[in-house]
């Protein structure tokens, strides 16, 4: 019989892994259950009357369950005052309309950048690749002026342009794809040369392939990036039927002295929709691709 481990307080080694297994489960919980009561607070509210919104202790479920804040933010109605009339799909289409390009354009230049980096020669190409990984670290503010004078400059100001074009390269991008390239065995690359494929069509055949968990997660990160931006259309959009989802919500608090919540929060599970719907057929990917961004350097 094998002798027992002790190493703390007498107590045997096995016991103090599974307690120490046991804490760490029960702290992920503890984590989760207050990352997500919030959240079906915002869902339980989005079906209740206004008088029943800050009702102590808190009613989970709706004592009266009513669909009239669905009804206001989908009707006709507008979110926003009157003078900044605003329907909610009008918003919601805004977003959808800045966010896909907003997806689909980062996943191509990344690609195609992340490929080049990590399979083409040419001199510089760490440096370079170290000094576009550097743009990471500039905070999103300071870039705001810049973009914002450009914008002005293009004629851009005030369209949907200015929220899409600054936002086709994306340093992150770049460097995940880049990571997951280099994974990819040789001998896939040399098979396609012989084959007389040209750079394009081996990032089509043999590397889009072969990355599919990586574009899943880079496209779920972007659309979640894209969809929930504030402050650039804060900046660079003032007409409010050019509004975004985020700027729609947030103009309806600064314009009543009285908010009303229901309203606010039904509008904010429909706004969580299609994040929730991309991550549901995504999710399964996102940890296997941050996983293997780190396998070669």
């Amino acid at each position: 019989m094998a002798a027992t481990s002790y190493d703390f307080l007498g107590i045997p080694r096995k016991t103090q892994v599974r307690a120490a297994r046991l804490f760490i489960t029960a702290l992920v919980f503890a984590v989760g259950v207050l990352t997500i009561v919030p959240f079906i607070w915002t869902i339980s509210t989005s079906f209740k009357r206004e008088v029943d919104v800050f009702s102590f202790p808190i009613q989970w479920i709706p004592p009266v369950f009513t669909t009239q804040p669905y009804e206001r933010v989908l009707g006709v109605g507008s979110l926003i005052s009157a003078s900044r009339s605003v329907p909610f799909w009008k918003a919601y289409l805004n977003s959808i309309t800045v966010t896909l390009p907003g997806v689909i354009g980062p996943l191509i230049t990344s690609t195609l950048a992340g490929y080049a980096f990590a399979r083409l020669r040419f001199p510089g190409k760490q440096a370079v690749f170290l000094l576009y990984l550097g743009t990471m670290i500039i905070p999103e503010q300071v870039l705001m002026v810049p973009r914002f004078m450009i914008a002005n400059w293009m004629g851009i100001y005030n369209t949907h342009w200015a929220l899409i074009l600054p936002y086709m390269i994306t340093a992150y991008g770049v460097f995940l794809i880049r990571q997951a390239c280099l994974t990819i065995p040789q001998d896939l690359f040399d098979a396609a040369q012989i084959d007389g494929a040209g750079h394009l069509r081996r990032v089509w055949t043999v590397v889009v392939p072969s990355i599919g968990p990586q574009l899943s997660a880079l496209s779920l990160i972007l659309f979640i990036w894209r969809w929930n931006d504030y402050s650039t259309p804060l900046v660079m959009i003032n007409r409010s039927e050019k509004f975004t989802v985020p700027l729609t919500l947030a103009a309806f608090i600064e314009t009543h002295s009285e908010v009303n919540y229901p309203a606010i929060m039904a509008a904010t599970v429909l706004a969580t929709i299609p994040l929730m719907i991309l991550f549901v057929f995504i999710n399964k990917y996102f940890v296997q691709s941050v996983v293997s961004s780190g396998v070669k350097g």
